[in-house]
C-alpha cells in the first residue's frame, strides 16, 4: 500500500518523469487521419481527388528528386531561406518534398514515393555534417525539423525503414537540429519564432519518444501563446516577457507589434505580427495551430485550453484578408499581405466547427475564396487543405 501511495505522489510531483505512451504515427496526423483521406481518394471523393492530384502534380512530389545535402554548415540569414549557395532553401525544400512523397506513399501505396522519401531522410542525416549558422539558425532549423520529423513518422510507421537508418535520424534530430535550436536564447524574437520552435520541439518529442521533451513543449506553448494573441481583457497592453527589451509600454506597441501610433488600440484578436504583415502572422499562426493538433493527437487538448483566443484571433485575421478589409486601419498604417494567410487555418477550423460546433463565419467565408490558393503553402505548413479536410 506504501508502495502505490509514493508512486501516486511521484506522479503528481513529477509526472515527467514517467514515461508517456505515445501514439504513432502522432504528428500532426495520426492513422485514423491518413487512413480517412486515403478512403477518399480511392473512391474518387471530391474535394480530396483534386487536392491530391494537385500534390501529385506539384515539384515536390516529382520522383526524380535529388536531395542537396552535403553541407558543412547553412548560414541562414533571412526569412527567404537565403544563405551560403542557397543552401537553406535546399534544406526546407527537401524536408517538404520528403513529408509530400511520405503522404503520397501513404495514400497511393506506391512504394516508389516511399523509397524515395527514404532517400531524402537518409541522405540529410548522412551527409549534413555541420550546423546551422547565422541570424535565423535557430528559425532555420525550426521550420526544417517540423516539417522532416512529420515525413520520418509517416515512414517509419508504414514502411520497412531500417533500424540503422532510423537511428541515425534521430541523433541528427538531436545533435544538427535540437541542439542548434537551443544554442542562442531566442525568446524576445518575434513571436512566429516562438511558435514554429514550439511546433518543431512537440514533433521532435513524439518521434524521438521523449517524454521530458514532449512535457517542455507544452508548458512552452503555454507560455508564449498568449504572448502571441490578444484579447482586451489582458489590458490596454498585450502581455510580454518582462526580460525583453519590448516588455516597456511604448516599445511593446511600436517595435514589438508594430504599432506607430498609441492613439490605434489593440482589439481582440489581434496577433503579434498582424501590423507587420500578414503572411508572418500566418507562421505564428501555423506553429500553434500544428502544435495543438499534435497535442491533441498525443491525448493534450490545447484546443480546448486555447479556444477563446484560437477563435477569435483566427476569426479576426481571416477577416482581415480581404481586398475591402480594415487591415491599414486597424494598424494604423500601410500594412503588406504579402502570401496572406493562404495554406493554413483549415485545421483550427475543422476541430472547432466539427468536433465542438462553434460557428466561424469569417474564417468559412475567408476558406470559401481562398481555399484552393498555394496548397502547398509556406515553409512548415503544407497540403492540410487534404490532409484535413473532413
Amino acid at each position: 500500500m506504501l508502495r502505490v501511495v509514493l508512486y501516486l505522489l511521484a506522479l503528481l510531483v513529477c509526472p515527467q518523469s514517467f514515461a508517456k505512451a505515445f501514439i504513432h504515427p502522432g504528428i500532426l496526423l495520426d492513422k485514423s487521419q491518413l487512413d480517412y483521406v486515403k478512403h477518399k481518394i480511392k473512391a474518387n471523393k471530391e474535394p480530396w481527388l483534386s487536392r491530391y492530384l494537385v500534390m501529385k502534380n506539384h515539384a515536390l512530389a516529382a520522383l526524380d528528386h535529388q536531395p542537396n545535402a552535403k553541407w558543412d554548415g547553412l548560414n541562414c540569414g533571412g526569412p527567404d531561406g537565403a544563405g551560403k549557395h542557397d543552401r537553406c532553401r535546399h534544406e526546407i525544400n527537401d524536408a517538404r518534398a520528403a513529408y509530400t512523397q511520405a503522404l503520397l506513399w501513404y495514400y497511393s501505396e506506391d512504394t516508389r514515393y516511399a523509397e524515395n522519401a527514404i532517400q531524402i531522410l537518409n541522405a540529410w542525416s548522412d551527409d549534413f555534417t555541420g550546423q546551422h549558422g547565422g541570424y535565423n539558425q535557430a528559425l532555420q532549423a525550426a521550420w526544417a525539423l517540423a516539417v522532416w520529423t512529420r515525413a520520418a513518422e509517416i515512414i517509419r510507421y508504414s514502411y520497412p525503414w531500417p533500424n540503422r537508418q532510423v537511428v541515425q535520424f534521430e541523433n541528427m534530430i538531436r545533435d544538427r537540429y535540437l541542439a542548434d535550436i537551443d544554442e542562442y536564447n531566442t525568446d524576445c524574437y518575434f513571436g512566429n519564432w516562438q511558435a514554429v520552435i514550439t511546433e518543431a520541439k512537440i514533433s521532435a518529442a513524439v518521434f524521438l519518444e521523449d517524454s521530458e521533451l514532449f512535457e517542455s513543449a507544452i508548458i512552452r506553448y503555454q507560455t508564449y501563446f498568449p504572448l502571441y494573441f490578444y484579447l482586451e481583457k489582458d489590458g490596454q497592453l498585450p502581455f510580454a516577457l518582462n526580460k525583453c527589451q519590448y516588455a516597456a509600454k511604448q516599445a511593446r506597441l511600436k517595435t514589438y507589434w508594430n504599432i506607430q501610433s498609441k492613439y490605434t488600440p489593440l482589439v481582440s484578436g489581434h496577433t503579434q505580427e498582424t501590423c507587420r504583415d500578414l503572411e508572418h502572422t500566418a507562421y505564428g499562426i501555423a506553429g500553434y495551430v500544428n502544435t495543438a493538433q499534435t497535442a491533441h493527437i498525443q491525448q493534450r487538448d490545447l484546443f480546448v485550453q486555447s479556444q477563446e483566443r484560437f477563435i477569435t484571433a483566427l476569426e479576426f485575421q481571416a477577416s482581415l484578408d480581404q481586398p475591402d478589409s480594415q487591415l491599414d486601419l486597424v494598424c494604423g498604417k500601410s500594412v503588406e499581405r504579402k502570401g496572406g494567410l493562404t495554406g493554413t487555418l483549415l485545421i483550427a477550423y475543422e476541430h472547432y466547427t466539427k468536433d465542438h460546433n462553434i460557428a466561424m463565419p469569417n474564417v468559412k467565408f475567408w476558406m470559401d475564396h481562398n481555399i484552393e490558393l498555394r496548397p502547398e503553402g509556406y515553409f512548415h505548413y503544407l497540403w492540410e487543405s487534404l490532409t484535413h479536410q473532413r
